[in-house]
């Protein structure tokens, strides 16, 4: 074996003078070296939320005559126009389908018990005035989701319910509706139709002051950090990156929507009632050049939600990890 020698002598660098810092100042500068080590290295992924089922019993107040208004009826009444622009030949035929499952879905009668007259309510509702049974129907449906009894005034006032009875109002409608599409049209089309609408009232339904709130990446991700701040969110988890080379990259393991609807059985319709707005949500809330690459969803039975937010100033490739990547993905905390 052969060796090879290192260094020289030079037995003078011992008289050759040495800069001695004091102490403080060499702790200051180390901790400051290992500031920038850190950050240089930072961790690329952290936990934001906790586990928290128990959320969806939380209980919260509403006016339910406002939020069926602006939620179920509102939507409703866009759906029925845009099919009516886009497949005339389908409109009567799904109207129809649509006032025969939702009255089949009906827990209570309860604009009757009430003696409430819908009139005044969806006179501005150009499509579903003038289908007064249709919007009885829904508002009936819309009212038995929230489970209420059929003794409480939701006509004059607020109610408590819990958490998951509120996001089944909303959510359950949009599942049976592409449900009943789908019924009407076919599966295939049916989806994709609901797709189209879902884009279009994404569009017309934000308001001003939610638009384009973001200019780049890191705002967004620094906005998530503030949303999770204490307590904030309990019950949704994720696993968030930092931003790089146009992609912000985050993993969401828990979905309290997708566990208020775990109860009904169609995946692709759970997906389309839950997840798709964010598509279109990412480039109308956030930023025209982001774009939201998601292809494993909770509500569709996977383990996670895996989110890439591309900026397209910057990332226009759009790659999106494969599942090894997602599946590896852990929080360094």
């Amino acid at each position: 074996m052969k060796f090879q020698e290192v260094g020289t002598y030079a037995p003078e660098a011992l008289n050759n003078p040495v800069e001695v810092q004091p102490l403080e100042i060499a702790q200051k500068s180390s901790l400051k070296r290992k500031k920038e080590r850190d950050e240089k290295f930072q961790r690329e992924f952290q936990q934001l939320g906790f586990y928290a089922p128990e959320t969806l019993e939380n209980i919260q107040e509403i006016k339910p005559l406002e939020i069926a208004e602006k939620s179920s009826l509102s939507r409703l009444n866009y759906l029925l126009g845009f099919i009516n622009r886009k497949k005339p030949g389908i409109f009567k035929s799904f109207v129809n389908n649509l006032q025969k499952t939702y009255a089949s879905l009906v827990k209570a009668d309860y604009c009757n018990n009430q003696k409430y007259d819908i009139s005044e309510l969806i006179k501005e509702f150009d499509h579903l005035k003038e289908y007064k049974q249709l919007a009885i129907c829904s508002l009936n449906y819309f009212l038995g989701l929230l489970e209420l009894s059929s003794d409480v005034d939701w006509v004059n006032e607020k109610v408590k319910i819990p958490k998951g009875n509120f996001f089944r109002s909303f959510l359950i409608p949009r599942y049976q509706n592409v449900a009943i599409l789908s019924d009407t049209i076919g599966r295939k089309e049916g989806c994709k139709l609901y797709k189209i609408y879902r884009t279009e009232h994404a569009k017309i339904s934000t308001p001003e002051d939610k638009k384009f709130r973001f200019e780049t990446l890191e705002d967004l991700r620094k906005d998530d950090f503030q949303d999770y701040e204490g307590e904030g969110n309990p019950g949704w988890v994720r696993i968030e990156g930092i931003v790089k080379n146009g992609k912000f990259v985050y993993r969401k393991d828990s979905c309290l929507y997708a566990e208020a609807m775990k109860d009904y059985p169609d995946n692709e319709f759970k997906f389309l009632a839950a997840c798709y707005y964010d598509y279109q949500g990412t480039r109308i809330q956030w930023n025209k050049n982001f774009i939201l690459t998601m292809e494993h969803t909770i509500a569709e039975g996977d383990p996670y939600c895996s989110c890439v937010v591309h900026d397209t100033r910057i990332d226009w490739d759009l790659t999106h990890p494969e599942k090894e990547f997602w599946d590896n993905l852990e929080s360094i905390d």
